[in-house]
């Protein structure tokens, strides 16, 4: 955090492959830095970029789902003994956040990501796969801020790995493949609720074209964004409402009841979530 904090205040573009922001604290710091030295900084979220995904979003964009009911999200992976023999993994002071974060984050920021802001969680967690110091199953309610509801689960114990996400709306339903690993890419199959909405959808798609996709679709919308002087494609500020939600979750694990949004730099979590 410190180098890239250094890296900006002196101009330079800078690629970091761990994360290097652990809590809402940090992110603010980036986010001023980021405005001090007039670079950009991306965070990587390239599950944003998958056709399927991108399908939706567009959609959503063009008004064209009417109102969202509610939305289910699962990430159901297998992690075993030597994933965590790496000695910085399932340690709250070296992977803080553990499945949830380093695993399970893209799932939640593609929820935002088509959805919007979250209002409030409640969340269930237990450490019951492997013996780590951090939670590998959750079971999160969300209430976003257009008033859909959305149920999140995660865990690294399924034999056979899924991942999959369902968007219910007023004109369709939106549900992924469920590959593990390519649930955002195609193919999705959406279920459009009258003849009128399917008509709607499709002469909307006639404007859709699928960019690239996963990591060289996101580089390749970064590259596009410096040349013109714009905004990246994912910013600082996507990543603190990422983070904000993660805050929450873990309030809500730690206390036992709902935890709200938005979290300001007087909330217990604020700097560190695990607190």
């Amino acid at each position: 955090m410190r180098q890239t904090l250094e890296a900006l205040s002196l101009g330079k573009h800078v690629i970091c492959e761990k994360p290097i922001a652990a809590s809402l604290l940090e992110i603010d710091e980036l986010i001023e830095a980021e405005r001090q030295s007039g670079r950009r900084v991306m965070p990587i979220f390239q599950g944003r970029f998958g056709a399927g995904v991108q399908k939706v979003a567009f959609l959503r964009r063009q008004g064209i789902t009417g109102r969202a009911f509610i939305t289910t999200s699962e990430t159901a992976w297998r992690r075993r003994a030597d994933y965590y023999a790496v000695p910085w993994r399932g340690k709250w002071e070296t992977e803080p956040g553990g499945p949830f974060v380093t695993l399970g984050i893209h799932t939640l920021d593609l929820i935002l990501h088509v959805l919007g802001p979250v209002t409030s969680v409640f969340a269930f967690s237990d450490t019951r796969v492997n013996p780590i110091e951090i939670a590998d199953c959750l079971s999160v309610a969300l209430r976003m801020a257009d008033g859909s509801l959305c149920s999140y689960a995660l865990s690294t114990g399924s034999s056979q790995e899924k991942s999959r996400l369902r968007f219910c709306f007023e004109a369709f339903s939106a549900e992924s493949n469920d590959s593990p690993y390519d649930y955002a890419s195609e193919p999705w199959v959406l279920t459009p609720d009258t003849e009128e909405w399917n008509t709607r959808i499709q002469e909307s798609l006639r404007g859709f074209t699928p960019q690239q996709e996963g990591f060289p679709g996101q580089f390749a919308a970064f590259h596009r964004a410096l040349e013109a002087g714009v905004q990246p494609p994912v910013t600082l500020k996507d990543a603190r409402a990422v983070t904000e939600a993660i805050t929450a979750v873990f309030a809500s694990i730690h206390s036992g009841m709902p935890a709200y949004l938005p979290i300001g730099a007087d909330h217990p979590g604020y700097a560190a979530w695990q607190r």
